[in-house]
């Protein structure tokens, strides 16, 4: 399986606004602990991104990050899918 590749500087945008930066950040780590491989703190991690995604607080974290939750979803989902297809 090729590497996840994210474009972490189109992720965060040119948003001026620190606070907006913040919640991106979030969003960028969750997407680290579900795509690194490694040990089993980062299946912890991975398996609580599993689990964040698509509750109340995720979308809270979209909406402050000014980030379209149906395509974070995505995003993370093809993620998941692809971490199904090694196992």
């Amino acid at each position: 399986m090729p590497a996840f590749r994210l474009d972490e500087g189109e992720l965060r945008g040119s948003s001026s606004c620190p606070e907006i930066v913040l919640w991106r950040e979030v969003v960028v780590q969750a997407l680290r602990d579900l795509s690194e491989r490694g040990g089993a703190r980062k299946k912890g991690e991975s398996d609580r991104v599993e689990t964040w995604v698509g509750t109340q607080n995720f979308f809270w974290v979209c909406f402050n990050a000014n980030l379209e939750p149906g395509a974070v979803v995505k995003v993370f989902s093809e993620i998941i899918k692809s971490k199904g297809e090694v196992q």
